[in-house]
């Protein structure tokens, strides 16, 4: 009898380290799935204060925009995006990558190297960016949501 139960708690104590040291490996969050080719939409950012939210397309000043920003994502964690302001006249492309720092995702852009782009959430429609932007008053964080469709220019 005593034989039968020590086996019992052998076979016990291992399975349950077992479970333990399996649960330790599971990753924190599944990767985020961003790619494919994605369209400016909405910008909420913060001024004086106050959050405000408006279309990518209604951005105004040096932000000013004649076509919504294109993202495109490649499975090789690359990434390139076509921005369209008024102040150029003309689309520039500016490269980068996307890379992982611990559980969060960041799409870093050679024009904007030192203003990386963490991603907020994404799913198969959506995408959501966070960085910092100028404002008169300093930088304010702004998050811009992508979606897979291109959204239609109000004239």
């Amino acid at each position: 009898m005593k034989k039968l139960m020590a086996l019992v708690l052998f076979v016990g104590t291992t399975l349950s380290f077992t479970a333990c040291s399996s649960d330790d490996n599971a990753p924190i969050r599944t990767d985020a799935k961003i790619e494919g080719t994605w369209y400016a939409d909405q910008v909420v950012y913060t001024y004086e204060g106050k959050e405000h939210s408006r279309s990518f397309m209604e951005l105004r000043g040096d932000d000013a925009v004649y076509e919504t920003d294109i993202l495109i994502i490649d499975n090789n964690n690359k990434a390139t995006l076509k921005e369209h302001k008024k102040i150029i006249g003309s689309e520039t492309i500016t490269n980068g990558a996307v890379t992982k720092n611990n559980d969060k995702t960041f799409i870093t852009l050679e024009k904007y190297n030192t203003n990386p782009r963490e991603v907020v959430s994404s799913t198969t429609t959506e995408l959501k960016l966070r960085y910092e932007f100028a404002a008169k008053e300093g930088t304010e964080p702004m998050i811009v949501t992508y979606t897979k469709v291109k959204p239609e220019i109000k004239k």
